[in-house]
């Protein structure tokens, strides 16, 4: 079954989510930036952020 564009952004938001608490959790600047990266390309994937 395909995604529609609904939950292809609610699964987008998800993982934005996912993303911050990694960075919040994240003990060096390396896992922060990366965890960063990755909130914000879901963000640009859910449209939260566009560039």
């Amino acid at each position: 079954m395909k995604r529609d564009s609904c939950q292809q952004r609610i699964y987008a938001v998800r993982r934005v989510g996912l993303a911050i608490d990694r960075a919040a959790r994240a003990t060096s600047k390396i896992d922060k930036r990366q965890a960063a990266r990755w909130a914000t390309a879901w963000g640009v994937a859910c449209g939260v952020r566009q560039f």
